[in-house]
C-alpha cells in the first residue's frame, strides 16, 4: 500500500479536538497530527490508502466534547492514489485437453474488479474478480496445444505475467478418416456460403451455371446429427440480395451475408445483411446492416472479440472490421493494417488471438502463401507476418479452423483439386509444416467447408468444366479408434484388468462391451486405456465400444473373449511311471482348452493355492494342479 498525505475539512466547527486515530473505511492505519488550535478547521492526517478511496468522501467522526459531526476527506494537492501492481503466483489446473472450454482458478496479490486476462494473446472468457487474491476465468475450446504464458491487468493498465503458467493439450492428432457422403444439398451450389450454427448446416446464395449468370439468393439449413450425417435439408427465408462470391459469418444469434456480386451486372458489392437465428434454428427475415467502405467479391470473413473482419478479395490485399452490436447491427466499417499479399479467394480463420490468410489468388495464378497478425483488444491487426506455406498453391478453396488445426480443402484456378492438408497451430500462433491428410471423394472448387461436432464437411462446388455439386461429404477428425485389448481372453470366474490401445483417445471416456456391461475406465494416455472386466460375465465374444467425452465413438468387433470353461488336462509322474521312486518327480501337463487354448498353468497341493502361473510346463514337487 502506498503512504500519502491527506486533508481533513471539518463542514462543522471542531470543538476541543485532541491528537487520536480516526478509522477512514479506506485506510489501514490513519494518525492525527498535532492541532494548531483547538477549534482548527483543517486537520492534517497521514495513513495508508488503498486503491478503493475515492478522491471525495464524507466519513463520519466524534470529536471528545461534541456531538457526532461530518467531515470531507480530500487529497492533499499533490497527493497521488497509485494502487501497487497485480502479481500472480499459481494457476490451477494447469493444463487441460483443448476439445472443451476449462474453467480455471488463478491467485496472486493486487486483483481488483474487471480485470483483463490472457494466455498468449488469447483474451479468456468469464474473467471474474472473487477478491484481491483470487480470479476466476474459462480457457476456451480449440485452443493450439503448446505452453502459455498467463496475463493480467487491472483496469488501469498495470500487469503481471507468469511464464509457463498453462498447458493446453491437444486433443488428437489432426489427421482425418475416410470421406463419406452425406445427405445431398437441395440445390446444386457453387460460389455459395455455409456456416455453422446451433447444431445445423446453412447454406446461403451461390450460383449453379457459371456461364448463363443465374445467382440464388435462396437459403437451406440441415440438423447434424450425432453421428456426423445430416437431416433432410429444409427451406428458410431468403436474403434480401442474391449473391455469389460473398462470405458469411454467424456470430451469436446473429447470421451475416458479406459482399459478393449479385446478377445485375456482376459488379463487387459493399452491401451486408443479416438475419436473426431463431432458437428451432429458423431465420428470421433479412434485413441490411452498416455497409463496407470498399465492395468485395471473393473475399473471405471471420468474426472475433466482438468484431465482423472483411479480408482481401477484389484483387485487394486490404482488411477492414465493424464492431458487431448487442442488437446485431454492426458499428461503422474501419479500414485496418493491410496484408501483405492481395489476396482474390483466399480463406481466412480467427484463432489464438490471431486471424490468418491463408492461399488465394494474385490475379494470375493461385498462391501458397499464409499470413497472420496478431486482433488487438481494440479490433485493430498488428502488422502482418509471413507463416509456413501450404504444399499446395490454392484458391476458391475451403479453410477451417478446429482443435487447434487448420485445414485447406480442394479449390483451384482452373481444375478441382480433392486433396486436403493440413497445419498445427503453436501456442505462439506460428504454423508447424503443412501435412497432407485424406483426400476428399470429389475434386471441389468454390466449395465451402465447415467443422461441427468432431467432423469436417465439403459442400458443393464444381469440377472447373461444367459440372455443379450438391453432394456433401464428410470426414472425422482425429479418428478414434480401438487398436487392441490385452490380454485378449479372460477368464469368467473373476475380475480381470485389461489394456485398451488405440488412438486419439480422450479423457473420461466410457467403454462398454457387448450391448450392456460398462467398464471402469482409467485414462493413460491419448493411446492407452485400463479397465476392469467384471466377473461372472457369460462366455464368448465381445465387441469393445469407446465414446470419449465430444461423442465420438470408436469399437472393435470381437476384441474380447470371456472364457469360462475350464481346460481339461491330466498329469503324468516320470513319463508316465505309476509311481516315484524319490521324492522328486518330473510332473507333466498335457492341456486342452476348446474355447481358447490354455495360456498359463499353476501347481498347488491343496487345490486352491497354487504357484505362479507358468506358460508351458513345469517340474514342482506338488500332487495337483490348476489350469487356465
Amino acid at each position: 500500500m502506498k503512504q500519502r498525505r491527506i486533508n481533513v475539512i471539518l463542514t462543522i466547527a471542531a470543538l476541543a479536538l485532541t491528537t487520536s486515530l480516526i478509522a477512514l473505511p479506506w485506510a489501514s492505519a490513519t494518525a492525527v497530527r498535532p492541532m494548531q488550535a483547538a477549534n482548527a478547521q483543517n486537520v492534517e492526517l497521514v495513513g495508508q490508502v488503498g486503491r478503493a478511496g475515492p478522491p471525495t468522501f464524507t466519513a463520519t467522526w466524534t470529536p471528545t466534547s461534541a456531538a457526532a459531526g461530518t467531515a470531507m476527506w480530500r487529497p492533499m494537492s499533490g497527493a497521488t492514489d497509485t494502487a501497487p501492481p497485480p502479481t500472480l503466483t499459481a494457476v490451477s489446473p494447469t493444463e487441460a485437453y483443448n476439445f472443451q472450454a476449462r474453467t480455471i482458478t488463478i491467485t496472486g496479490t493486487n486483483f481488483v474488479a474487471t480485470p483483463a486476462v490472457r494466455l498468449n494473446n488469447v483474451p479468456l472468457i468469464n474473467a471474474t474478480f472473487v477478491n484481491a487474491n483470487v480470479l476466476t476465468a474459462t480457457v476456451p475450446a480449440d485452443l493450439p496445444g503448446g505452453v502459455y504464458t498467463m496475463t493480467v491487468t487491472n483496469p488501469d493498465g498495470q500487469g503481471a505475467s507468469l511464464a509457463g503458467a498453462f498447458a493446453v493439450l491437444r486433443s488428437g492428432d489432426g489427421t482425418l478418416g475416410p470421406w463419406q457422403t452425406t445427405a445431398a444439398m437441395t440445390t446444386l451450389r457453387a460460389y455459395h456460403a455455409t456456416v455453422v450454427a446451433g447444431g445445423y448446416l446453412y447454406v446461403l446464395g451461390g450460383t449453379t451455371d457459371i456461364n448463363t449468370g443465374l445467382i440464388r439468393n435462396s437459403v437451406e439449413r440441415a440438423a447434424i446429427n450425432t453421428d456426423g450425417t445430416l437431416g433432410p435439408w429444409q427451406a428458410l427465408l431468403s436474403m434480401t440480395t442474391a449473391r455469389r462470391n460473398f462470405a458469411a459469418v454467424a456470430v451469436g444469434d446473429y447470421l451475416y451475408a458479406l459482399g459478393g456480386c449479385c446478377p445485375l451486372n456482376s459488379l463487387a458489392m459493399a452491401s451486408v445483411e443479416m438475419a436473426r437465428i431463431n432458437a428451432d434454428g429458423t431465420l428470421g427475415a433479412w434485413q441490411t446492416t452498416t455497409s463496407m467502405t470498399t465492395p468485395r467479391h471473393f473475399l473471405a470473413a471471420v468474426a472475433a472479440n466482438g468484431y465482423l473482419y472483411a479480408v482481401g478479395g477484389s484483387e485487394s490485399n486490404t482488411v477492414e472490421r465493424a464492431a458487431i452490436n448487442s442488437d446485431g447491427s454492426l458499428g461503422s466499417w474501419q479500414a485496418t493494417t493491410a496484408m501483405n499479399t492481395a489476396r482474390h479467394c483466399p480463406g481466412a480463420v480467427a484463432v489464438n488471438g490471431y486471424l490468418y490468410a491463408i492461399g488465394g489468388s494474385d490475379n494470375t495464378r493461385p498462391v501458397n502463401s499464409v499470413e497472420r497478425a496478431a486482433i488487438n483488444s481494440d479490433g485493430s491487426l498488428s502488422a502482418w507476418q509471413t507463416m509456413s506455406a501450404m504444399t499446395t498453391r490454392r484458391a476458391n478453396h475451403g479453410t477451417v479452423e478446429i482443435g487447434g488445426y487448420v485445414y485447406a480443402l480442394g479449390g483451384n484456378y482452373y481444375n478441382a483439386l480433392s486433396s486436403t492438408e493440413r497445419a498445427a497451430i503453436n501456442s505462439d500462433g506460428s504454423l508447424s509444416p503443412w501435412q497432407s491428410v485424406s483426400s476428399m471423394i470429389t475434386g471441389r472448387r468454390n466449395l465451402t467447408a465447415v467443422a461441427a461436432g468432431g467432423y469436417l464437411y465439403a459442400l458443393g462446388g464444381w469440377d472447373g468444366n461444367d459440372i455443379f455439386f450438391s453432394s456433401v461429404e464428410r470426414s472425422a477428425i482425429s479418428p478414434v479408434s480401438v487398436g487392441s485389448v490385452f490380454p485378449p481372453v479372460v477368464p469368467s470366474d473373476h475380475p480381470t484388468g485389461i489394456t485398451i490401445t488405440g488412438t486419439n483417445f480422450l479423457p473420461t471416456p466410457s467403454v462398454r462391451l457387448g450391448d450392456a456391461t460398462d467398464l471402469t475406465v482409467g485414462f493413460v494416455s491419448t493411446s492407452t486405456l485400463t479397465a476392469a472386466v467384471p466377473a461372472g460375465m457369460a462366455s464368448g465374444w465381445y465387441t469393445t465400444t469407446l465414446t470419449n467425452p465430444n461423442g465420438v465413438i470408436a469399437s472393435r468387433t470381437n476384441a474380447l473373449l470371456v472364457d469360462g470353461t475350464a481346460p481339461t488336462g491330466s498329469i503324468t509322474i516320470n513319463g508316465g511311471a505309476i509311481y516315484a521312486a524319490s521324492h522328486s518327480a518330473t510332473l507333466t501337463l498335457p492341456a486342452t482348452d476348446v474355447d481358447s487354448g490354455v495360456a498359463e498353468m499353476a501347481f498347488s497341493d491343496d487345490g486352491t493355492n497354487s504357484t505362479t502361473m507358468v506358460s508351458g510346463y513345469a517340474k514342482f514337487p506338488q500332487s495337483s494342479l490348476a489350469m487356465r
